[in-house]
């Protein structure tokens, strides 16, 4: 019998050219734990919705729960009227790749987050000088007694001069870490807005 050789080189090419994860468990039984690619963090692994459906795998339940979606929708009517459901199935997929196994168990200790904005007109944004655009991430709240907002997964309130501001909705679509939070929110903003204000 014939034996061949493989260098780390090519299990790495191997494992990079894989298109789901059924393929990389094959390639990690073989050779080992994931070479580089568990070395990337994730958020460089997952810019784009692609990425998060390859980082799952064809056969994950919420791929194909989105993929029947997308299916069944396209054949009675056109998916702009239903950007909203649209975005949300895709977010619960970024969300899980990103989160990389990790689920909120709802428990007291358990800390969750998720993605917050503030909403801006395009006039208000046209009237920004270039430092104010860059630092429109942040939501300023007002000083009053008791003014507070809420929509979709956004909530800002300022009580009394103070202001602060929590995320008290979408713990469906929450992460294990204020950075993964912060990451998706500008990375997939997109998605975040067609939840939000879709119409």
């Amino acid at each position: 019998m014939e034996s061949i050789t493989i260098n780390n080189e090519q299990i790495e090419a191997a494992y990079n050219a894989a298109e789901n994860n059924d393929i990389k468990g094959v390639l990690n039984a073989l050779f080992g734990e994931k070479y580089e690619q568990d070395k990337c963090p994730v958020t460089e692994r997952i810019k784009t919705f692609e990425d998060a459906v390859r980082e799952l795998g064809d056969n994950n339940p919420l791929v194909l729960l989105y993929n029947v979606f997308t299916e069944e929708v396209a054949s009675v009517n056109s998916l702009n009227d239903d950007a909203d459901v649209l975005a949300y199935l895709k977010l619960r997929i970024v969300v899980a790749a990103l989160n990389e196994g990790w689920t909120p168990e709802f428990v007291e200790v358990e800390y969750r987050w998720a993605p917050w904005f503030g909403l801006y007109t395009n006039a208000e944004i046209d009237r920004m000088n270039e430092a104010q655009k860059a630092s429109i991430c942040r939501v300023v709240g007002r000083s009053s007694v008791n003014a507070d907002a809420h929509g979709g997964l956004a909530f800002a309130s300022s009580n009394v001069a103070a202001s602060s501001s929590s995320s008290n909705y979408g713990a469906r679509l929450a992460f294990k870490s204020q950075e993964l939070a912060e990451y998706a929110g500008r990375q997939f903003i997109h998605l975040y807005r067609d939840l939000i204000i879709a119409q």
